[in-house]
C-alpha cells in the first residue's frame, strides 16, 4: 500500500506533537503520545486513520505514525509493516533499559488482534515482532516498569485483564501470561450476556477501531469474527462489551516496588485501582467515572494514585 495517503496525515499531526516537546509524556488513544529520551529527543507515536477509498470507509485500515525531534530537526513516517491494509491501534510507548524507545501496539494479523512490538534505533524502527499469540483477541496494551522489572499488560477479547513479565530491550516475554486477579467479574456489556471463548460468531462488516452492536451481535473492528459463548451468540446491551481505553490505565516507576492499575467495574461507572506487585494485586481505592472522561484519564489517574502509593 502506498504511504502517500498516511504520510500526509503523519505531516498533519506530526506538526501539532512537535508542540509537545515540553512534556515527558502525553497519553490518548488515537491521538498523539510523547515521550523524552535521555538525549533531549521526543519521539512521538499516534494511529494514522487516512482517507479511506469512496464507498469504502474501511479500506485504508490505520497505522502507526511517528516523529522523532531533535536539535536538527524533525524525523517523520510510518512503523513497518504498519502501512498495510490491516489495522494498528493504540499504541503504548517506554523507554528500555538502555533508555531507547520501544512501543507495543493493538495489531490485526488477518485472523486475531495481537499485541505486537519494535524498537527505535540508530536506523528507524526495527524487530517487530507479536508479543502474544493463541485463539483469543488481545488489545489495549499497557507498559509498565517498577524496580522488579517491566511488565505487559492488556485486554483479552472476552475483557480479561492479563499480564506477563517483559524485557523491553528485546521485546520478550519472560514468563508465560497470566490473568490478573481483580476480585470482580469479567466484562458482560450491561444487560449483556457472557459467554466462553474461541467460539466465533458470523458478522457484518465494521472497521471501527471499537466492537459495535448491530443487529445484536458484536462486530469487531476487522470485520471478521469475535468471540461469543459455547453455541451462544454474545447480546448486547446499553454498554460495549470491551473495555474502553479510557477507562483502563496503569502508572508505574523504576523508583517503585509496586505498578498502579486503573480497572473499569464491569458496569464502567466504576474505576478500581490496584496496586500491583509481581503479579499480586491490593485494592486500594474506588472512584466514579466522571461524565466526559477523555482520552488517558485512566492512566493519568494510575499516575496520580502512584504518587502516594509508591512503596
Amino acid at each position: 500500500m502506498a504511504l502517500r495517503p498516511y504520510l500526509t496525515m503523519a505531516l498533519r499531526i506530526g506538526a501539532a506533537a512537535c508542540a509537545l516537546a515540553g512534556a515527558i509524556s502525553l497519553t490518548a488513544a488515537g491521538g498523539p503520545l510523547s515521550i523524552v529520551t535521555a538525549d533531549g529527543r521526543v519521539v512521538t507515536v499516534w494511529e494514522a486513520h487516512p482517507r479511506s477509498a469512496a464507498g469504502d470507509p474501511g479500506s485504508a485500515g490505520t497505522a502507526i505514525a511517528y516523529s522523532v525531534t531533535d536539535a536538527s530537526g524533525t524525523q517523520i513516517g510510518i512503523i513497518a509493516p504498519t502501512s498495510d491494509a490491516a489495522l494498528d491501534l493504540d499504541p503504548r510507548l517506554a523507554l528500555d533499559q538502555t533508555g531507547a524507545p520501544v512501543v507495543v501496539w493493538t495489531r490485526f494479523d488477518g485472523t486475531r488482534f495481537k499485541i505486537s512490538y519494535a524498537r527505535l534505533g540508530d536506523g528507524g524502527w526495527s524487530s517487530f515482532h507479536y508479543l502474544t499469540f493463541g485463539q483469543g483477541d488481545d488489545s489495549l496494551p499497557r507498559l509498565g516498569t517498577s524496580d522488579t522489572g517491566s511488565y505487559l499488560f492488556w485486554v483479552s477479547g472476552d475483557s480479561r485483564f492479563w499480564y506477563a513479565p517483559l524485557e523491553l530491550s528485546g521485546g520478550r516475554l519472560l514468563a508465560s501470561p497470566r490473568g490478573l486477579r481483580l476480585g470482580f467479574p469479567r466484562m458482560t456489556g450491561r444487560g449483556g450476556m457472557r459467554g466462553g471463548t474461541d467460539v466465533p460468531v458470523n458478522i457484518g462488516k465494521s472497521r471501527s477501531s471499537q466492537p459495535v452492536k448491530d443487529s445484536g451481535l458484536l462486530l469487531d473492528p476487522s470485520g471478521t469474527l469475535v468471540q461469543g459463548g459455547s453455541d451462544v451468540p454474545i447480546v448486547l446491551g446499553k454498554n460495549s462489551a470491551h473495555v474502553k481505553s479510557v477507562l483502563w490505565g496503569v502508572g508505574a516507576s523504576a523508583d517503585c516496588h509496586n505498578v498502579v492499575l486503573v480497572v473499569p467495574d464491569p458496569s464502567e461507572e466504576v474505576l478500581h485501582v490496584f496496586s500491583f506487585t509481581n503479579g499480586a494485586t491490593a485494592e486500594i481505592d474506588r472512584i466514579p467515572v466522571p461524565a466526559g472522561a477523555q482520552d488517558g484519564f485512566a492512566e493519568a489517574t494510575a499516575s496520580g494514585y502512584l504518587a502516594t502509593a509508591c512503596r
